[in-house]
């Protein structure tokens, strides 16, 4: 028999399962046919996982990998979750493969549960938009591995300003938690009401996340989430590559970020994304911290970070900050008009120290105090930076509980900066071939303020060696305690004040040889001229 075009609705029941185990039991295919199920010949026939899953089949001339064939619509009115879950959960449930929305507005009134099942599927949109409704929580939330969404749009209807938070979590668009192998691919989340991606390690853990290509517009909170914040999993192998992250609207916290990495997330790169906004300290108009490593939980730290080659502009506060993050590599960024801080910024968090950070050949101009700025970071190295444009260019403190140490900052270029070019408070430092011309503009301030490279002691050795100032004012200003202070081979030309200058300066030796220094030396009063240690071959 032929069911007519317009007429085409089956529900899977006895009729189904009796002329099933009617070929089954004659040999014949195990399949139901066209001709067994009462289906017309030029028609897809039930297949053998649509009877396992018990979904029901409203068209029979479209293929299982179409969500119209169960049902969904595309018109932005009719509520087509359960139909794109049916084609979902069909998918897993056969050797996997494709789920293809064709073009169309798909309302999600309800969230898209994918649970289960180890065949790979993809969700690919052709110009497909899913629209969240009064959903109830996410649009999709993913908990099973091998799962790629591709060419979608995420978008908020029209009336919508929140959604619901299970479990106590942030809200998002899509919520994945506890599952391997998942890429997003040139997808576009806008106009949404709360967060666009969260990925959680939930207890079975969660790796090998792929992020590229995508664009997130007008969200009122973070984009990305990275949460390991469970105590017995982690998040590993995260890659975000090639995406734009557009500013903000109206954001429902002043904690918004483009990217949050948080807690137990391991092995993640951030590459070649870009990031904009409008550069005013007003949090609706910019991201919080366009990037941010760290969030002080006691859980566990980030650790194995590497964020290069992206472009960061126009953002409300820093452009990366790290929070208690370890093993992290900033290279080859491009970060300008942080308003409030710096272009890359390290507070002390009060749990975890920043671990082993490597900032280098990146560009940072017209930052608001520094182009970078560390606390409490125990090994660093800060190499081959152009600064420029900022009130200071470099500066490392301690966080008033331990000091910054075991640092190197080397072969920076530094100009035309307000105030001191380097400010380092930071035991066993190293700082060493950089660059500096056009410093400490403001007129007035302390000495502290006016100097190329201001070391604040705060114990054990440091080193100035082989630096280039020139039309500042001091040289180097030291101050504080070392217990050896090692300045030799700088040059310095053009400075209105002191080659040398020391302020308050405790010291068991220092060592100051061969530095042509355009100033005298200077020294506060009180202090003995000449320190015990080595005085030579200086002009």
């Amino acid at each position: 028999m032929t069911v007519p075009h317009d007429r085409r609705t089956f529900l899977l029941g006895t009729a189904v399962f009796g002329a099933v185990s009617a070929c089954s039991s004659g040999g014949g295919s195990k399949s139901a046919t066209a001709e067994t199920a009462g289906v017309a010949k030029d028609s897809f026939p039930v297949s053998e996982a649509e009877l396992k899953v018990g979904v029901q089949v409203v068209r029979f001339d479209l293929p299982t990998g179409n969500v119209g064939r169960y049902g969904a619509v595309g018109n932005g009115i009719v509520d087509d979750s359960a139909a794109i879950e049916a084609a979902v959960a069909v998918t897993r449930g056969s050797s996997g493969g494709t789920v293809r929305l064709p073009p169309g507005t798909y309302r999600i009134a309800r969230t898209i549960m994918d649970r289960g099942g180890r065949a790979p599927v993809t969700l690919q949109g052709d110009d497909a938009t899913l629209l969240l409704g009064d959903a109830n929580g996410p649009a999709l939330r993913i908990t099973a591995d091998d799962f790629t969404l591709s060419d979608l749009r995420l978008a908020a209807a029209a009336g919508i300003t929140a959604i619901g938070a299970p479990f106590g979590l942030p809200p998002a668009a899509i919520e994945a938690g506890g599952c391997s192998r998942l890429t997003l691919r040139r997808c576009r989340f806008e106009r949404l009401p709360h967060m666009g991606l969260l990925i959680r390690a939930d207890l079975s853990g969660a790796a090998d996340v792929q992020i590229e290509s995508c664009v997130f517009v007008e969200l009122r909170a973070t984009a990305v989430r990275l949460n390991g914040l469970d105590p017995a999993a982690s998040l590993e192998r995260v890659r975000i590559d090639g995406c734009t992250f557009a500013a903000p609207s109206d954001p429902v916290s002043a904690q918004t970020r483009a990217i949050h990495v948080g807690g137990r997330v391991s092995d993640v790169r951030i590459l070649g994304n870009a990031f904009s906004g409008e550069g005013s300290l007003d949090y609706s108009r910019g991201w919080r911290d366009t990037i941010m490593v760290g969030d002080g939980t006691a859980v566990g730290q980030p650790s194995r970070i590497l964020i290069a080659n992206n472009v960061i502009a126009g953002m409300a506060d820093d452009g990366i900050g790290l929070a208690g993050a370890a093993d992290v590599t900033i290279v080859g960024n491009v970060i300008t008009g942080s308003p409030v801080t710096a272009g890359i910024y390290a507070p002390a968090n009060g749990t975890w120290r920043n671990t082993n950070v490597t900032i280098a050949a990146n560009q940072l101009v017209r930052n608001h105090i520094a182009g970078i700025f560390l606390k409490d970071t125990d090994g660093y190295a800060i190499t081959g930076n152009l600064i420029e444009d900022s009130r200071a260019g470099i500066v490392v403190l301690d966080a008033g509980t331990a000091p910054s140490t075991h640092g190197t900052i080397a072969s920076n270029t530094l100009r035309r900066l307000r105030t001191t070019a380097i400010h380092c408070a930071s035991t066993l430092a190293t700082v060493t071939g950089n660059l500096i011309d056009g410093y400490a503009q403001d007129v007035g301030g302390d000495a502290a303020e006016r100097a190329g490279i201001l070391m604040r002691g705060r114990g054990g050795a440091a080193v100035v060696s082989g630096n280039q100032f020139t039309n500042g004012h001091h040289g180097v200003v030291v101050t504080g305690a070392y217990s050896r202070f090692t300045m030799n081979g700088n040059l310095g030309d053009g400075l209105a004040g002191f080659g040398l200058l020391l302020i308050e300066f405790v010291g068991d030796r220092w060592i100051v040889t061969s530095n042509q220094l355009t100033g005298a030396l200077g020294h506060a009063a009180g202090l003995p001229p000449s320190p015990p240690g080595i005085f030579a071959d200086n002009l």
